[in-house]
């Protein structure tokens, strides 16, 4: 009896001093990056994706939000209220409106210059950008609205002050316009499809079509070129990703790719 007693007690011991039982708890929930935000020149969008894939290399958990339109498509977003991360364009207007929205001074990370695009044919015969100036074509021209119409008036411009091509020679070329495009892409078809026999074209245009078409440099003295940059915009998030991905674009990787596409990476 004194037995079961003292057994008894020892147990009651036992189980007070043992320890609660765990519950257990679910693992926790692995929280999501946000996205990178970059709005971009469709210009420029094939190899800004390819240099987004390098960098998402780098960076495993960085996932990259692209909007791709044209330069007054991406204005307008910014007046309505969007708030990327970063803008990566070649249009001064959309730099300055991401500048007056608080964002960073731009950083310039490539170049497209101009380059005079004739089919593979070249049913003109030429050999250099000068030749214009010595046979009667049937030029291509981009309207005057578009950015390459633009960049093409300009250097018609800083041809005008050149020996090899002289006051008079905008003039000659506008009346040898015998198609006025939308685009480059559209330039090059008719050049393509001999519709015209010369144009001038963005450096990364003429590359789409390289199989295709031949290209004559432009002296880089007079040429005019489309500059690339990148604006980081004010936010409340960690800017650790935005730096990451300008410090990138800039890398000897993307400098090879900014290369491929017929573009010229500015050293960083």
């Amino acid at each position: 009896m004194y037995r079961g007693i003292v057994l008894l007690v020892w147990l009651a011991a036992l189980l007070a001093c043992a320890p609660a039982p765990v519950t257990p708890t679910a693992p926790p929930t692995p929280q999501s990056t946000a996205p990178l935000v970059i709005y971009a020149d469709a210009a420029a969008a094939d190899v800004l994706r390819d240099i987004g894939v390098a960098f998402q290399q780098m960076y495993p958990a960085a996932q990259i939000e692209w909007t791709f339109a044209a330069p007054d498509a991406l204005r307008a977003k910014l007046e309505a209220g969007a708030r990327p991360d970063l803008i990566i364009s070649a249009d001064a207007a959309l730099n300055q409106a991401s500048q007056t929205r608080g964002g960073a001074a731009p950083k310039m990370i490539a170049r497209d210059p101009l380059t005079l695009a004739v089919a593979n044919a070249n049913p003109a015969g030429l050999e250099r950008a000068q030749d214009l100036n010595r046979v009667k074509l049937r030029v291509a021209l981009a309207r005057p609205e578009t950015p390459l119409g633009k960049a093409t008036r300009a250097l018609l411009e800083n041809f005008r002050h050149d020996a090899d091509f002289g006051p008079d020679f905008p003039a000659q070329f506008y009346d040898s316009v015998t198609v006025q495009t939308d685009d480059a892409r559209a330039l090059l078809n008719a050049l393509i499809a001999a519709r015209a026999d010369a144009g001038f074209v963005f450096s990364s245009d003429a590359n789409i079509e390289r199989a295709r078409v031949q290209v004559f440099p432009i002296d880089p003295a007079l040429n005019v070129a489309a500059t690339y940059a990148v604006v980081a915009l004010p936010s409340e998030r960690d800017a650790t990703p935005s730096l990451n991905f300008i410090k990138a674009l800039t890398l000897p990787q993307a400098q090879t790719l900014w290369r491929d596409y017929g573009f010229e990476p500015i050293e960083k």
